[in-house]
């Protein structure tokens, strides 16, 4: 980006925080009012500083046999390197990058502070961030975790055709209120497959890619009938989605607690990061803490688009029964 060419600062809601910057972001963000809690800065500058060794290294290497993704702990923060792309320097209430070419990296950029680097981030904040998708069912978040590609994104999209709104995709935030657990908002996009993307957005919609190249594509929440919750949601449920077989229906099956925080690590985002900076012991407790108090269950979800809308039945019945503690 040349002097001049960026536009004045906003402040942005994003994962529950106020975030302040002038960098361009193609993904619709929510405007927000108020002082901010982070400032996001994009610099060509580079930093002359000798770097500590890393507390972690990536295993995957680029094409010049760099490790692809290294972090460092800083005195007063965290410092991420993605090789042959940019440094993201992390504190408590700003975020730094250093790119050579902000201008021609700029969508590599936005992808990786919308992912891993917010993802640290909130651990550092003490706010556990689940590879997960969420969903509004009544007013409370139903969380559904998986690895990649295996449909928690296609699940959200059919409770937005359904008219429930998008509480977040792929980053789930999670916090422990006064009373209860919450789901913080993410920002009002999914990321879905071609297939699924021309099963929700309809045949005539042109959906951008999420960068040229990649196969899913974007699907702003806002052009669906659920559009996107703005604030944080009171967390009823957690569910671990199996992909089912032949005919078997959508069905809910309780976890005990020690599998489900098993999980719950499993399906962490940044865990090997997370335990390399030493936040381990204190996100275990925290996740030990949520499986106690908001039920988890496994979620069998039959092949094809077509019986999401059962899953979505499943979920909401589950979700609407009385729990302990509640009333």
């Amino acid at each position: 980006m040349r002097r001049g060419s960026a536009p004045p600062p906003a402040t942005y809601r994003l994962f529950g925080a106020r975030l302040r910057t002038a960098f361009p972001f193609s993904t619709p963000l929510p405007r927000s009012d108020g002082p901010p809690h982070l400032e996001f800065l994009c610099t060509s500058e580079t930093s002359d500083e000798t770097l500590p060794p890393a507390a972690f290294s990536s295993a995957y290497r680029t094409e010049a046999g760099e490790r692809a993704l290294s972090v460092h702990r800083l005195a007063g923060g965290v410092l991420m390197r993605f090789a042959g792309l940019a440094d993201f320097e992390l504190a408590p209430r700003r975020i730094l990058c250093r790119c050579p070419d902000p201008a021609g990296r700029r969508l590599l950029v936005e992808l990786r502070l919308l992912g891993p680097v917010m993802a640290v981030w909130l651990e550092l904040e003490h706010c556990p961030a689940l590879h997960a998708s969420a969903v509004v069912l009544g007013g409370r978040g139903a969380a559904f975790l998986s690895g990649n590609a295996r449909g928690k994104s296609t699940l959200l999209a059919a409770f937005l055709a359904a008219g429930h709104p998008m509480l977040a995709d792929d980053i789930v935030a999670v916090e422990r209120g006064e009373r209860v657990w919450r789901a913080r908002p993410g920002y009002p996009q999914l990321r879905l497959s071609p297939a699924a993307a021309r099963r929700f957005a309809g045949p005539h919609v042109e959906l951008a890619p999420v960068y040229p190249g990649f196969e899913k594509r974007r699907l702003p929440a806002t052009a669906t009938p659920g559009g996107h919750w703005p604030r944080a949601a009171p967390l009823g449920g957690l569910y671990l989605l199996e992909r089912g077989t032949g005919g078997e229906g959508p069905s809910c099956l309780p976890l005990p607690p020690g599998q489900a925080l098993i999980e719950l690590v499993r399906h962490s985002f940044a865990a090997r990061v997370v335990e390399a900076l030493g936040l381990q012991p204190a996100r275990l407790a925290r996740l030990a803490r949520l499986v106690g108090e908001v039920p988890f269950s496994r979620l069998l979800v039959p092949d094809g688009l077509d019986r999401l809308p059962e899953v979505c039945g499943t979920v909401e019945a589950d979700l609407s029964r009385p729990r302990r503690g509640d009333g």
